[in-house]
Formats: C-alpha cells, sequence, structure tokens
C-alpha cells in the first residue's frame, strides 16, 4: 500500500531510522506524527482491514520501530492508522494506545487519527476514551461528536486529550 512512507521492512532498522529522524526534527523545534501505528498493512479499503496475530508476532514485527521511536527518539507525536487489531480501531483501541504506547513505554504526546471522513467509523467517544487526541479532517468533514457532552468522563477525556497536545507543542518548540 503505502511502502514509500516506510524505512525498512526490518522492525529494528525502521525503528533506529525514524528514532534519529525524530531527534533530528526535535532539535530544530518540529515535531513529527509518526505513523501507521500500528499494523496498517493495505492502502485499499483500510478501514475494512482486521489484523489477526500473535502478540509476539506484534510485538517483534509491528510495535517494534514505534517503540524505538518513542525510547530512543523520544517521538511525541503518533498517528493512529485506520486498520484494526483484532475486532478494534487502532485509534480506539485503549489496549494499544493506552497500556502499550503511553504506559508501558512511557510516551508522553499526542495522538491523531489518520484521515477521518466522519461518521461513525472513527467514534470520538471511543477514541478519546482509548488515549487518541485529535482527528485529521478536512474543512468539509467532521468526525461524529461527542455522545454526552456533560459526561465526567468525557470531559476528563477531553481535558487529557488536550494536555497531550499542549505536552507535544510545548516540549518541542522548547526542547
Amino acid at each position: 500500500g503505502r511502502n514509500f512512507e516506510c524505512y525498512s521492512e526490518d522492525s529494528f532498522l525502521s525503528g533506529q531510522m525514524c528514532a534519529k529522524t525524530v531527534y533530528g526534527a526535535m532539535t530544530k523545534g518540529v515535531y513529527c506524527y509518526i505513523k501507521h501505528f500500528v499494523a496498517y498493512e493495505n492502502q485499499t479499503t483500510p478501514a475494512g482491514v482486521y489484523s489477526w496475530m500473535t502478540e509476539q508476532a506484534f510485538r517483534e514485527t509491528y510495535l517494534k520501530p514505534f517503540e524505538i521511536a518513542v525510547k530512543d527518539g523520544g517521538a511525541n507525536a503518533v498517528m493512529s492508522s485506520f486498520n484494526r487489531v483484532g475486532a478494534h480501531w487502532v485509534g480506539g483501541n485503549k489496549a494499544i494506545l493506552q497500556n502499550v504506547l503511553r504506559d508501558e513505554w512511557g510516551f508522553r504526546g499526542s495522538v491523531v487519527t489518520d484521515w477521518s471522513s466522519g461518521g461513525d467509523y472513527m467514534d470520538v467517544d471511543q477514541g478519546l476514551y482509548a488515549g487518541n487526541d485529535l482527528w485529521l479532517t478536512g474543512e468539509q468533514t467532521r468526525p461524529s461528536g461527542h455522545s454526552d457532552k456533560t459526561s465526567a468522563s468525557a470531559v476528563s477525556n477531553m481535558r487529557k486529550a488536550a494536555k497531550n497536545i499542549l505536552f507535544t507543542y510545548c516540549n518541542t518548540y522548547y526542547i
């Protein structure tokens, strides 16, 4: 699909190259949204792709380059992918965005969706709950809105997202 956007098929090599690129950009006050997090393998109808694999294959092949970029390169901006890992959309997958990316690897920064053309597929409440902070949309499209703006957990998730976005900006520009 998008091989031109990938460094290498080798997970370690991709991670090293990305980490150095991110670090270099950050020293000049630029943050890079590394993409497509994670297991994005198909350009045609990516929203319909369900990726199934063992946890070992997932960690050693698909997560490894991102882990290196976060831990060694200091990446503080990630773009979640369209596809699903298992039955869950990656941008709304708390196990990936919160448990692995933020809790396990110590990622501090913002997560943006890949292109969102509105509708319920990239649900805002689900994404915010999972740790997605921004929706990449065009001028004429908007993602589906929050189902309940008075919910304490929804407000908390929005505050967390705003904090993550500001953290990315402030901790890149003033590095």
